[in-house]
C-alpha cells in the first residue's frame, strides 16, 4: 500500500473528482437496476450477468470487497448446455473415419 492509502493505480484517480464519482454511482444504480430485466429476457441475461461478473471483479480489485453471493449468477445458467459440453469434453464424439470403420466392420 502507497502513503496515499491507494494500492491501486486506478484508485488514485476516481475519488478525486466529483463527476467521475457521481457518474460511477448513478451509472452503477441503472445497472443494478436495469438487472431485473434479466429475469424475464433470454437476450438481457446473455448480456448483463456476465457484466456482472466483471463488475463484481470490478469492485473486487478497486475496493478489495469480496461478495460472497457471487456464485448465485449460476442461477442464470442454462444448465441443459452446460451439461452437454461438459459430457463432450468428457466423452468426445468419435470422427467420420471412426464412425465409417465402425459401419463397415458391422
Amino acid at each position: 500500500m502507497s502513503k496515499s492509502g491507494f494500492s491501486m493505480p486506478w484508485e488514485r484517480g476516481l475519488p478525486l473528482d466529483p463527476w467521475r464519482v457521481w457518474c460511477v454511482g448513478i451509472g452503477t444504480l441503472l445497472f443494478e437496476f436495469g438487472l431485473v430485466t434479466a429475469l424475464f429476457s433470454k437476450w438481457a441475461r446473455w448480456l448483463l450477468v456476465p457484466l456482472v461478473a466483471v463488475f463484481h471483479l470490478g469492485i473486487l480489485l478497486s475496493m478489495n470487497l469480496v461478495f460472497l453471493n457471487v456464485p448465485q449468477l449460476l442461477v442464470f445458467a442454462n444448465w441443459d448446455v452446460l451439461t452437454a459440453w461438459f459430457k463432450s469434453l468428457v466423452r468426445p464424439q468419435p470422427s467420420r473415419e471412426q464412425k465409417n470403420a465402425l459401419r463397415e466392420a458391422s
